[in-house]
């Protein structure tokens, strides 16, 4: 759909129980990997960037698809997407609030029960697109959501909480009647509908759920071709002669590299940052420097568009902190 289509599409959707791991992130170092495999739990990376999130049956997800005009760059904007869902949800009785760069909480104690993601797809054939997609923890298992992260510890003392398990709540907990993972979805497509008010609110659940063939076809393909691989997902893992990691306002960042003769042979930048641009881009800038903090620097400022695009938030002297801490 982000390579093809030219209108705006909203889809809503499930999955079986899965982790879905942040386009820039380090698989071994997200997923609880004995846990993921003996509960069979499928581990995927997806195209954008952001944390690591728990998906099954009762986790229901959303995704706005836009093609983007020529004349629109490639900004992270997360509020116009999660404003419309914050509304629906408040139809419900659940009171949450938009927090940080991209979660959805509770009002009340400050509990995520959403994830969101996003990124700008350069199509092949010409042109941009958007995607954002968020989690919207309804029914979840949180006992094997907590089981299949292994999340840095850092991340929650940072905040003073103490377990994954006690940052995030099931949005059925938050209201007084009973519903099901599936009647919340078709509310949930009933309601966008009418935000967007194109006539489509009966109608959307039908078109996201009955792909044609040739869509069905190229799917298939995809998976295939890359989401079902260990090579996407996992990646090759190697050892680095230097590794350091820091914690911004806009997420994590770190960078592994190997030096010869003082030149940078290999470097990888992992974390949980957003950007419009594939941070291969900016490993590719770096490659070869010297390892010197004066030529780095002049580096990622001559080139601080491309830095700030692939790091959404990100100035040169932060990514420099981390490469020579």
């Amino acid at each position: 759909m982000l390579e093809t289509s030219d209108e705006d599409i909203i889809m809503l959707w499930r999955n079986s129980p899965s982790v879905i791991i942040g386009k820039n992130q380090n698989t071994y170092a997200e997923v609880n990997d004995s846990f993921v495999r003996e509960n069979k739990i499928a581990v995927v990376r997806r195209l954008t960037g952001g944390g690591a999130v728990f998906h099954d049956l009762g986790n229901v997800n959303f995704s706005f698809i836009c093609p983007l005009k020529s004349e629109q760059g490639a900004e992270i904007n997360f509020k116009p997407y999660i404003a419309p869902v914050i509304s629906v949800l408040s139809k419900l009785g659940a009171e949450t609030e938009m927090d940080g760069r991209n979660d959805i909480v509770s009002v009340i104690d400050g509990r995520k029960i959403s994830g969101n993601a996003q990124c700008i797809y350069h199509r092949k054939s010409g042109g941009k697109s958007l995607l954002h997609h968020g989690t919207l923890l309804f029914g979840a298992d949180l006992s094997r959501l907590s089981g299949a992260l292994n999340v840095k510890k850092e991340k929650f003392e940072s905040k003073g909480i103490e377990s994954v398990r006690s940052r995030v709540v099931n949005i059925s907990d938050l209201i007084e009647f009973k519903m099901t993972a599936e009647e919340f979805l078709l509310f949930l497509c009933r309601e966008l509908g009418k935000i967007y008010d194109n006539g489509f609110s009966d109608k959307i659940y039908d078109k996201v759920s009955s792909f044609d063939e040739r869509e069905i076809s190229e799917i298939e393909k995809l998976s295939q071709e890359k989401y079902s691989l260990w090579e996407w997902n996992y990646g090759k893992s190697k050892k680095y002669s230097f590794e350091s990691e820091k914690r911004f306002a806009f997420g994590s960042i770190c960078v592994k590299l190997d030096t010869d003769a003082g030149i940078i042979n290999d470097i990888k930048i992992y974390g949980d940052f957003f950007g419009g641009r594939d941070i291969s881009e900016l490993e590719k800038l770096l490659c070869g420097k010297r390892y010197l903090k004066e030529e780095i620097s002049s580096v990622l400022e001559l080139n601080s568009d491309i830095a700030g695009e692939c790091i959404s938030g990100c100035t040169s002297d932060e990514i420099i902190s981390v490469i020579f801490d």
